[in-house]
């Protein structure tokens, strides 16, 4: 994958890189062992492909006012059944 990236860079093509997951889950980010096996940050999306900073012109991030997780682990401000 990331001799197309470069070639299409290298001819004046855009690329939109996306990542997955959230910060919550991410390697470096999370609350262990509830995180995924990788760093899901905009900087290690870009460097699994080989994209240096240089040639990042603009990162766009989503995010929801809420957070959601899939399967157990901890969630920051987690009401119990008790309090909710």
């Amino acid at each position: 994958m990331e001799k197309e990236v470069h070639d299409c860079m290298k001819s004046g093509g855009q690329v939109l890189l996306e990542g997955t997951q959230g910060m919550y889950l991410s390697l470096f980010h999370g609350q262990p062992p509830f995180v995924t096996s990788r760093d899901v940050s905009s900087s290690a999306v870009c460097s699994e492909v080989g994209v240096g900073p240089k040639d990042v012109d603009d990162v766009v991030i989503v995010f929801k006012s809420y957070v959601t997780r899939v399967g157990g682990g901890p969630l920051e401000g987690e009401l119990s059944e008790e309090e909710a």
